[in-house]
This record gives C-alpha cells, structure tokens and sequence, in this order.
C-alpha cells in the first residue's frame, strides 16, 4: 500500500524544526572539521561564516514551501469543528433556564420590534435551545430560538437569539472538545505540529543567534 502525505513539505519542516531544537537543548557546537566528501570527491571549507546561515535557509524554505502547500486553514478548520458544539445534558436545564431569562430581558423586546407582533405573542413565544458556538469569541455562547404563531399565514414564525455563558461552564466544554478534536482528526498531526515545532524551532535558533 502507498502512503501518500498530504503536505510533502511537512516531513521536511519537521526535521528541519527538530535539528534547530535539540542543537539547542543539547548545547551542540559544529565540528572543528573542515572538509567533507561528495561522490568521492573532498572538499575542503574555506570561510565557515555562511554555516551558520545556510540552516536557516533550509528551515524558511522549507517553511515557505509547507504553508504554499497546505490544503487546509487549520483554524477554519478548528472552528468549523470544534467551537460548534452540542447542548450537554448535565447543563441542558441550566442553558434552558439560561434562555429564558435572556429572552425575557432582552429578547422578547428585540422579537416585537423586528416582527411588529403583540406583547401577548411575544410572551407566548416557545422557546428552544439549540446548540453552543464559540466561533466569535473565547467562550462557547448559547443559541436559541424563539418562535410564535403568526396571524398572517397560521405558521410558526421566530427569530434566533445569542447568550453568553458563564466561564465555569463554558471552558469545560471548550477544552473537551478541544481534545477530542486533537485525538480524531489527522490535521493535527499534518498542520498543527509542523506549525508549533516550526514556531519553537525558530525561538531556539533566536536563542542561538543572541545568547550564544
């Protein structure tokens, strides 16, 4: 069976992150070596200052080429999966309640003066929870509907509302998804880790650079 990589450049910007991270946690140096072999042939350095330039060529490269190449927006990715997330039942009641005490500060004013329904409709209004969405901000925020029986055509028409969520109950959720994300799909291994060892690499090759 052939195994296909959907980056080609990850590979390469892998190792190349690698090398830069354990010469620096290692505390290597080059060798005092000044010659090396190519098809038999030696050759012999004569100015070693471009050795110490030409890794971080093949690790910009190699960078340049890997984010070219990457078929997915890793971020999209992450919020389109991860931040839309199903109502818990250990928290269902309490994102019901939740919904019902937005609706009736806020919501019921916004529903009458978008719809031009009556108050009596308005406060009739049934009121569903439907999911949680933490695309827009740090924190998952309740979405929910509120519909009410129009005069016009005899159907259930309504409006969708948004209410924030405490952060003792939404980073819980937030970080279980997080994680569940990071154990079932394959572009955490193909997007993300390339892009933190490419970003730790680069803080260990600065620390080489100022410090050494």
């Amino acid at each position: 069976m052939e195994l296909t990589e959907p980056n080609p450049y990850t590979r390469n910007l892998i190792i190349i992150s690698l090398l830069f991270i354990f010469y620096n946690w290692l505390d290597l140096s080059p060798p005092e070596l000044t010659t090396f072999n190519i098809l038999f042939n030696k050759f012999e350095i004569g100015n070693k200052d471009p050795l110490s330039v030409i890794p971080w060529i093949f690790y910009f490269w190699f960078l340049f080429r890997f984010i070219q190449e990457s078929q997915n927006n890793s971020i999209d990715v992450y919020k389109a999966r991860v931040t839309k997330l199903p109502i818990p039942k250990r928290l269902e009641y309490k994102l019901r309640s939740l919904a019902d005490e937005h609706y009736k500060d806020i919501g019921k004013g916004e529903l009458i003066e978008e719809k031009n329904i009556t108050e009596e409709s308005a406060a009739d209004a049934k009121i569903e929870i439907h999911y949680l969405n933490a695309r827009e901000s740090l924190l998952p925020r309740l979405y929910y509907s509120a519909t009410y029986q129009s005069n016009n055509n005899g159907r259930r028409e309504g409006k969708f509302f948004i209410a924030k969520i405490n952060f003792k109950d939404g980073i819980p959720l937030l970080l279980a998804a997080t994680l569940k994300y990071a154990y079932k799909e394959n572009c955490v291994a193909t997007e993300l880790v390339p892009y933190f060892l490419a970003y730790t690499a680069f803080l260990s090759g600065m620390e080489i650079v100022l410090f050494k």
